[in-house]
């Protein structure tokens, strides 16, 4: 019964093996597309577990193959693409070039295909707690492909965490939150960088930046009180004077307020402008 087990996946795997071959072979003499996978759980079938990390490589080298032939970024072509992503994932998720992979090859062409790939990145997150590219792809990705700096913001905060060298995120981290309106949390989080950090140019800077995220969040607190007192948000920041403010407070010239119905935002100038 035993060598069932063995030589039966193997000869399976193998016949798999030669289709992918013929395949690329064909591929040479016509229009290069990528062959769908198949179904995720007849690999694992097919695989018998301990040669799922052999069908995951085979799609790995069959990807890598189609994404270097200069192929044309279709719906069709990118549909199956990432559904080689994913199969791979769930067939050997310590293939960690996978991640490289995807994060070159798909957040680029459309929404659906970011969340994809954001879905394989967490992936890898699990199986790699402390490879700190994968919480900062995932992250660029909230940022910008999705114009979700908070989220994006927990994940660079998350990978801030991996080393002591990767601090630096923690800053960026805070920036994100006071873009994405999360005032509070980014000034709390770059107090306790300050605090946490040797006597320096960097902390000088640290320093700097704390000063003007507490008058952001002094003009929030104002905001939160005028929202108590009349039952609506302010019209503007200037409404706030002189009842809650006696004056705007002048930040310095690396950052400006931003206002939209009640939500304040303190953005880096000159940052990228989200359409």
């Amino acid at each position: 019964m035993t060598w069932r087990f063995v030589f039966v996946p193997l000869f399976l795997v193998m016949g798999y093996v030669q289709l992918f071959l013929v395949q690329e072979k064909q591929s040479m003499v016509q229009e290069v597309n990528l062959t769908p996978a198949l179904p995720t759980q007849v690999l694992k079938v097919l695989a018998h577990t301990y040669m799922e990390q052999m069908v995951a490589e085979i799609l790995f080298i069959k990807v890598a193959v189609f994404t270097g032939s200069g192929y044309q970024r279709d719906e069709k072509n990118l549909d199956v693409l990432a559904n080689h992503f994913l199969a791979m994932t769930a067939l050997h998720p310590k293939l960690e070039d996978i991640y490289y992979r995807t994060e070159s090859a798909l957040p680029d062409n459309g929404k659906n295909y970011v969340q994809i790939a954001n879905q394989i990145l967490e992936s890898g997150r699990k199986t790699y707690p402390t490879q700190v590219a994968l919480p900062y792809f995932e992250g660029f990705n909230y940022y910008y492909y999705l114009d979700e700096p908070v989220k994006a913001a927990e994940l660079l905060r998350l990978a801030s965490t991996y080393d002591e060298k990767y601090q630096w995120l923690g800053h960026l981290a805070s920036t994100l939150d006071a873009r994405g309106g999360n005032i509070r949390v980014g000034l709390t989080w770059l107090k306790g960088m300050y605090a946490s950090m040797q006597e320096g140019d960097e902390k000088e800077r640290y320093a700097k930046d704390i000063k003007d995220y507490e008058k952001a969040l002094q003009v929030q607190l104002a905001l939160e009180r005028f929202k108590h007192k009349t039952s609506r948000h302010a019209k503007s920041l200037s409404e706030l004077v002189p009842s809650e403010l006696i004056g705007i407070p002048e930040l310095s010239a690396k950052f400006e307020f931003a206002y939209d119905a009640g939500k304040l935002f303190l953005r880096v100038k000159n940052s990228r402008k989200k359409s």
